[in-house]
């Protein structure tokens, strides 16, 4: 017997949705999209191969073939950075994600297609097949087996098979052979994963886990070869990479350009439709004036813009598409103290910084407005999971209906723990694209008497100072996988992550991250969700202020792609499979 589990996300997202449309800007469209994932089960769609042949009016793999799409012409697109590595499995940002799904394919894969009321409906949280046709859970929820596609080959000719799938999701739960794997943490529930056949992959868990499928949908769950990567990952890190994919490399000048090729024998016919993509490595303000005077089809986060940016693009860009906007799990800009390093591992220093900084100033100078204020603590303002006011009130930094009372508590705080002006001198690591963020947060604390200014460092370089835990404070504004409470708790709190940055360690918070991740009755997890919220939020292991809301906008010309989210901007958007131009 076979049962399907379902997401349990869905309470609470029409309500997301009208909080996105109650405080979009007046100059944009004031619809906004957030769908949980679907089912997770499902029978796949199109053929079961990687043949020529498609039925009636979808590809092989069931997208909808639009009948005016036409073949050929050059995608543009704009990313601001190279690196720091090509590898999807084990960075959390820069260029890996636009380098790496243009030329592979993921085992289920977020729907990337669609009308703009699809977006509006969160159709980009969808999970669809890719390299699986179809999967299913046991009734007891510890087994999961995926049906991969037949006739798939990579781009060196060498056929798809379960051993790629199996050596993919083993290195990434295991770390082995990788510097780092910021995911491993998510599946931890995961005993073994066997091949029962060539195209059957059977991962075998410890306990059931209500966001597994999410899991293995992730963007960064790319599938790359066994029999290239397995003996050298180094190799996966320094080149784009061979994948099963529609495009493979034409040419890669680093820190310039890179440009992906049509594959003529892609498995997913008629797939790719575009002969080429363009990469170019620009800034955020030269990609708003290439888009501008359309020279440039598609820059931001996977198309996204937001802030000042977007506002100009919205008001000026005569030649550009305008989608709706969403609210996204994307935290705003905040403050991590190293929970490794004295005083910023102190309690009192910790609140004083969560008090001081002003979150409403910092949304409307740093964001220009377009972040809804972080009124459901951890997770999404008006979410299923979002947590009682009353509750985040009581915490230090998240009552933030008088930021000047605020900072005068912060100032006693400091005063009371020995600490005058001046005594407490900081250099808040930073990355380029967070400079318009900084200023405001640099302020607040020079109010209270921290000595603090910014510490720009080369996107490469911060990642770095990030991952081997050299700073005191850092800056960072985290974008999360999904709407899931796993995703934020296991990569940023949870002892030992990757991307828990400050190297924050509760054994209470582990026990009920575990705890909820199991949990399967919505109302039981929730209460779970808030109690471990509520210690993470109390002990400060960042600053949070608020989630972002982003507006896709990009070239006219462009067709058959749906955009998604800037938090799923590491995702297969950037593969460009079905995406076709008017002209050119």
């Amino acid at each position: 017997m076979r049962q399907r589990w379902t997401m349990i996300l869905f309470g609470g997202l029409a309500a997301v949705a009208l909080v996105a449309a109650a405080c979009a800007p007046a100059s944009e469209p004031d619809s906004t999209g957030n769908g949980g994932g679907g089912d997770t089960t499902t029978s796949g769609g199109g053929d079961t191969g990687g043949g020529s042949g498609t039925t009636s009016g979808v590809s092989v793999s069931g997208v909808p073939l639009d009948p005016d799409a036409r073949f050929g012409g050059v995608l543009t697109v704009a990313t601001t950075t190279e690196g720091p590595t090509f590898s999807n499995w084990e960075e959390a940002a820069g260029s890996a994600p636009m380098m790496g799904h243009p030329l592979t394919n993921m085992l289920v894969a977020k729907q990337d297609w669609g009308s703009k009321e699809a977006r509006v409906d969160g159709a980009y949280w969808n999970l669809v097949p890719d390299l699986a046709v179809s999967w299913e859970q046991s009734a007891d929820g510890l087994q999961w087996t995926f049906k991969l596609r037949d006739g798939v080959t990579f781009s060196d000719g060498v056929p798809f098979t379960c051993n790629d799938v199996k050596w993919t999701f083993d290195t990434i739960r295991t770390g082995e052979g990788l510097n780092r794997s910021p995911r491993a943490v998510h599946m931890k529930v995961v005993d073994d994963i066997v091949c029962a056949d060539e195209l059957t992959a059977v991962f075998n868990l410890n306990t059931p886990k209500s966001s597994f499928l999410d899991v293995i949908g992730l963007p960064y769950n790319v599938i790359w070869p066994e029999h290239l990567y397995a003996d050298d990952t180094d190799a996966m890190r320094e080149s784009p990479n061979i994948g099963t994919g529609p495009f493979v490399l034409g040419q890669w000048l680093p820190g310039e350009k890179t440009t992906f090729v049509r594959k003529a024998d892609y498995w997913d016919a008629p797939f790719p439709y575009l002969d080429s993509i363009e990469l170019n490595i620009l800034s955020n303000q030269a990609q708003v004036a290439a888009l501008r005077a359309g020279r440039l089809d598609i820059g931001g986060s996977a198309g996204n813009w937001s802030g000042a940016r977007a506002d100009l693009l919205i008001k000026e860009c005569s030649v550009c598409q305008i989608w709706n906007t969403a609210i996204h799990p994307g935290m705003m800009f905040s403050v991590i103290p190293n929970f490794q390093r004295a005083p910023w591992n102190t309690q009192e220093v910790r609140d004083a910084i969560s008090l001081a900084i002003d979150k409403q100033k910092e949304i409307d100078l740093g964001y220009n407005g377009w972040v809804n204020l972080g009124t459901g603590g951890l997770y999404l303002p008006g979410s299923f999971f979002a947590m009682p006011e009353e509750v985040l009130k009581t915490i230090p930094g998240h009552d933030f209906s008088d930021p000047e009372a605020n900072k005068v508590r912060a100032r006693q705080i400091l005063a009371d723990a020995g600490y005058g002006p001046g005594d407490l001198v900081v250099s808040i690591i930073h990355a380029p694209f967070y400079s318009d963020y900084i200023v405001t947060v640099i302020e607040d604390l020079q109010a209270i008497g921290i000595d603090a200014s910014a510490g720009q460092a080369e996107t490469a370089r911060y990642y770095t100072a990030m991952s081997d835990g050299d700073f005191n404070l850092a800056g960072h504004a985290g974008w999360i996988g999904g709407f899931d409470p796993d995703f934020i708790l296991y990569e940023y709190f949870y002892t030992g992550s990757d991307r828990n940055y400050g190297r924050y360690s509760n054994p209470e918070v582990d026990r009920l991250i575990d705890l909820q991740s199991v949990t399967l009755d919505p109302e039981a997890r929730r209460q779970l969700a808030w109690d471990v919220g509520e210690i993470i939020l109390r002990d400060q292991v960042r600053t949070l202020g608020g989630f972002q809301r982003a507006i896709p906008i990009f070239g006219n010309r462009v067709r058959g792609i749906m955009p998604t989210v800037p938090s799923q901007s590491y995702g297969n958007f950037y593969r460009q499979a079905h995406t076709w131009l008017t002209e050119g």
